[in-house]
C-alpha cells in the first residue's frame, strides 16, 4: 500500500481511539505494515475495534488481517460440515 493508503488506514483507528494521526506514523506504520492490502487493512481495523478496547497497533493489524485470513468465508460451510 502506498503512504496515503496507510494515512486512511490510520484515520480509520482514529474514528474508533480518537489518536491525532502525524506523518511520522504514517511512516513508521507503513515500515512495517505497507506491504499489506489496504481493504484488508480498512476491514481489519474495524474487526479489531468491534472485539478490543485497547489502541490498535501495527501487530494487531497484521495479527488480525492474517486471523481473518484464515477464516473460511461467511458464505462457506466449515470444511468437514455437510451442506443440507
Amino acid at each position: 500500500m502506498k503512504h496515503a493508503d496507510m494515512a486512511r488506514v490510520l484515520a480509520r483507528c482514529a474514528s474508533f481511539d480518537q489518536r491525532v494521526v502525524t506523518a511520522d506514523q504514517v511512516t513508521a506504520w507503513h515500515e512495517v505494515a505497507g506491504h499489506l492490502d489496504v481493504d484488508h487493512a480498512i476491514q481489519a481495523v474495524a474487526h479489531f475495534y468491534a472485539h478490543h478496547r485497547n489502541r490498535m497497533w501495527p501487530v494487531d493489524l497484521t495479527e488480525t488481517i492474517t486471523m481473518l485470513r484464515s477464516q473460511p468465508p461467511a458464505d462457506q460451510p466449515p470444511e468437514g460440515k455437510d451442506v443440507p
